[in-house]
């Protein structure tokens, strides 16, 4: 699976995190299953985010990775809380996930390229993971935030960007959906479906060209 993100001006991973969350695991209507910045957040209980992917880089010489991060639900008493967990990134694990800064040759589209089988996550217990990550529907969603993050990995920044009117909630838009009118992706098929982006303030202006993303894309090859 690739994920694709366009941005109005040159791309900055030291001073923006471009983070893809995803929601693997969503019984919901499909309306209700986005992944949305509201919820990213410990006082959401990150509420259908399963995963994210976190695009950085710690300084301008070094290189921009990916961190695959994965929110565990535990209990406590009776009430379930999710607990972020980092499982891995492109660095460490340069055939699991692959990350091209530069995809377009102009500085202003970053490419993800990784196997399903990465959101197969912290694996316990003696039953074999799925060959290829969680069965069902998949949602995505593509967010930019300041470089801040929690104890765990986690992202903890201010949202700079979110598809959609940024103004809807303190937290973003929640009526952004992917793909549009039908949200949700099969993973056992082969598709390439983009989205573009409308211009600020009909969209969420974020506060530099490099936060702005205009465009994105999910492909998949099963």
């Amino acid at each position: 699976m690739q994920i694709k993100a366009t941005a109005q001006g040159q791309l900055d991973f030291v001073n923006n995190y471009y983070v893809l969350p995803f929601n693997l695991t969503c019984t919901d209507s499909p309306q209700n299953c986005e992944p949305y910045a509201y919820y990213g957040n410990q006082t959401q209980n990150w509420r259908n985010w399963d995963f994210e992917l976190v695009l950085s880089q710690q300084n301008a010489s070094s290189s921009v990775k990916a961190t695959l991060i994965q929110f565990i639900s535990t209990q406590n008493g009776n009430v379930s809380q999710k607990v972020p967990r980092i499982v891995e990134d492109s660095i460490a694990y340069p055939h699991d996930i692959n990350v091209n800064p530069n995809c377009n040759s102009s500085g202003t589209q970053f490419c993800v390229t990784f196997f399903r089988r990465i959101f197969n996550g912290v694996v316990t217990g003696a039953t074999p993971p799925p060959p290829n990550g969680p069965a069902g529907t998949w949602y995505v969603n593509w967010l930019v935030s300041t470089p801040q993050t929690g104890p765990n990995g986690e992202t903890t920044g201010q949202l700079e960007f979110a598809p959609g009117n940024g103004y809807q909630s303190p937290g973003g838009d929640q009526t952004f959906q992917f793909p549009s009118g039908a949200p949700g992706l099969d993973p056992t098929t082969s598709f390439s479906v983009p989205w573009f982006g409308l211009t600020p303030p009909a969209w969420m202006q974020a506060p530099n060209p490099a936060a702005q993303l205009t465009n994105g894309e999910v492909s998949n090859n099963p």
